[in-house]
């Protein structure tokens, strides 16, 4: 956020204050632009305002008809500026505009026919009539009333990007998906997530076992896995989003992340395979599953401390500890890849069937995980409460791990 800051704070000097900071930037089908729309961007341009200065923010409509997509989206943005400003109003029209300051607008907003008039700004599209028409009491109150029914009392941030959310519904109703999306965000809570999350692993994981040839002891190599692939594609996606909150951008730092985690992977796939293999089956796998639980964890308490007691230091500090997470999401990774492996040829699987099937079953992971986290699990929770969702999801693989340890036959004999 201090990068925003700073960038807010250098439209105007900070002895007298800007006048007015307009936000216009489109809807935000991106974490980036959502960035503009944020209760955090919000506090730091009120402390760039003049005392008696004004934030506009305007949201194109899709037509005649608001759907719940859009109102939801306005009214996310309407709660993030009231909990920042005293006085927040809105013109209804083709564009919506919302002004917030701390001082009252409801004066300048009865007089803003007179004030066009009285200063003859040239316009090509505004007139007294269009502006009277904007400002007629029914339909500000028919708006009113729509955003109230669904205002589901979100407010968009950094750590709960819902606004972005509703800007990819909007968009995705082209595609037939945008109700599905935003049925998902407003009805998924931290039990209903885990509930599917681990519904969804233990279906995957039945499915190999079932089609595999390598009996029921492969449940726990192959739930490993998968949760593995889920685990560290949703805390790269994490780590990404806590870094672009932290140092207000991400695009020039991706390729340092995403080289981290590839250094981390090979460095442990190279120089630990022969240990790791040798490594015993369920005990080996059990400790992997108890890291991964740790994994998304140890990205929020790196990102409160980079918040807090690290926001005083040089970034390069906070890139490095960014960096050693992702490096250390790799690691993790290649070990469990190596171990379960490993399991799958004690089990008479041959090394490419067993490369394979731990291939196969970590992008399906993968796939799930990069598919929902960024969009749906994060915006409709929250970064933490993400986290919170991931590592307990783990918890249940690991019990099914301890489950398979007691019940499962040994490795067959080669």
């Amino acid at each position: 956020m201090r990068r925003f800051v700073s960038s807010v704070q250098e439209v105007a000097p900070r002895a007298t204050g800007s006048p007015v900071i307009i936000v216009a930037a489109g809807l935000p089908l991106s974490l980036q632009v959502n960035r503009l729309y944020t209760l955090e961007f919000f506090n730091a341009a009120s402390r760039a305002l003049a005392p008696a200065g004004i934030v506009a923010v305007k949201v194109e409509t899709q037509g005649a008809y608001m759907g719940p997509e859009f109102t939801k989206l306005v009214t996310s943005l309407l709660n993030a500026l009231r909990r920042v400003f005293t006085h927040v109003e809105f013109l209804p029209g083709e564009t919506i505009h919302i002004v917030a300051s701390d001082s009252p607008l409801a004066e300048r907003r009865s007089r803003l026919v007179e004030t066009l008039l009285m200063r003859a700004v040239p316009t090509a599209y505004l007139n007294e009539h269009v502006l009277r028409e904007r400002l007629a009491p029914l339909r500000t109150a028919q708006l009113d009333s729509l955003l109230a029914l669904h205002d589901d009392g979100a407010v968009n941030s950094d750590t709960r990007p819902v606004t972005f959310s509703h800007a990819l519904s909007i968009w995705a109703k082209h595609f037939r998906t945008g109700k599905a999306v935003d049925w998902a965000v407003a009805r998924l809570d931290l039990g209903v997530s885990v509930l599917l999350l681990s519904g969804v692993a233990l279906v995957v994981v039945a499915a190999y076992t079932r089609g595999s040839r390598l009996g029921i002891g492969a449940a726990a190599p192959f739930a490993c896995l998968y949760a593995m692939g889920f685990t560290t594609m949703f805390s790269q996606v994490l780590l990404m989003l806590c870094f672009q909150v932290s140092r207000g951008y991400v695009y020039s730092r991706l390729a340092v992340i995403i080289a981290a985690f590839m250094v981390g992977l090979g460095i442990t796939a190279t120089l630990g395979a022969g240990r790791l293999s040798r490594a015993r089956e369920y005990r080996g796998l059990i400790l992997l599953q108890a890291a991964m639980i740790c994994l998304p964890v140890l990205v929020i308490a790196a990102f409160g401390w980079a918040e807090g007691a690290g926001a005083g230091l040089p970034g390069t500090a906070v890139d490095a500890l960014y960096a050693l997470l992702a490096f250390a999401g790799g690691s993790l990774g290649a070990a469990v890849f190596t171990v379960a492996s490993a399991a799958l040829m004690r089990r008479r699987a041959a090394p490419v069937e067993a490369g394979s099937l731990s291939y196969s079953i970590d992008l399906v992971g993968a796939s799930l995980a990069g598919f929902t986290t960024g969009f749906l699990t994060i915006p409709a929770l929250g970064i933490v409460n993400a986290a919170l969702a991931i590592a307990l999801v783990n918890f249940v693989v690991l019990g099914v791990l301890q489950f398979a340890s007691r019940r499962s036959p040994g490795p067959r004999p080669r």
